[in-house]
């Protein structure tokens, strides 16, 4: 047996994440702080529409891999966007009763206003792209415009992505979403943030059936990785 090391480990390999499904039973949560923890993963949101205290619609329904349930969807409490333009309501005057609390986010310096889902990887990851599929049957509940952030504190927010006029969802398609800025620095918190929806939105609701990271995991220096070689020789029998 030979031993070698430690070394740097090999170049990361393109995955999917969260490399697990969230499933009801399997992780911890805190409905009250829209809180979802599985597996090291942590789903947070803004807001949830919880269905008369029901588990339908909450954030880590956008993790579940139902892709054709739409209940088995994140959707963010109703008013929160104008239902004929589809645009957030930023200031509580002229919006609806009853509607949303006013969501912000800094980002990259710079006060964002919208409803938002987050993800925490265990590990950095430095994405590759986003992957974001419509709610399947109310696609008008689709992002249109918004931002794409992440933190290596929960605090400080970096800008990884500003979207607008993102059209033509289907039921059932994926639309990717790819960073422009910060593309070579690993995080660990992730969100999505709609400053509008696709108009038409009966109801005031944004909402996602399924959101899947694509990226690399950090890799670490040389500290714990090592090679391990395990050769084997034929002994000459005793024939005595």
């Amino acid at each position: 047996q030979e031993i070698t090391g430690p070394h740097a480990r090999e170049s990361a390999v393109l995955k999917k994440y969260p490399e697990v499904v969230f499933a009801e039973g399997k992780f911890e949560k805190n409905n009250t702080t829209r809180t979802y923890t599985q597996a090291g993963y942590t789903v947070t949101a803004s807001s949830e529409f919880a269905d008369n205290g029901q588990d339908l619609y909450r954030a880590w329904r956008a993790f579940d891999q139902r892709y054709t349930d739409s209940t088995h969807t994140w959707i963010t409490l109703g008013n929160s966007y104008n239902v004929t333009d589809g645009t957030y309501y930023i200031a509580a005057s002229g919006s609806p009763a009853g509607s949303a609390n006013r969501t912000q986010l800094t980002i990259g310096g710079t006060l964002r206003s919208g409803e938002w889902i987050g993800l925490e990887v265990p590990h950095k990851l430095i994405v590759n792209n986003f992957s974001i599929k419509g709610q399947h049957d109310a696609l008008s509940r689709s992002p249109k415009s918004g931002y794409i952030a992440a933190s290596n504190d929960g605090t400080t927010w970096d800008q990884l992505l500003a979207f607008t006029n993102i059209t033509g969802w289907s039921t059932g398609e994926s639309k990717s979403f790819v960073p422009d800025t910060n593309t070579a620095t690993a995080y660990k918190y992730f969100r999505i943030l709609a400053t509008s929806t696709q108009g038409s939105n009966a109801g005031g609701f944004f909402a996602i059936q399924e959101l899947e990271l694509y990226g690399y995991e950090e890799v670490g220096a040389g500290d714990n990785s090592v090679d391990t070689s395990v050769k084997s020789v034929y002994n000459t029998p005793d024939l005595t």
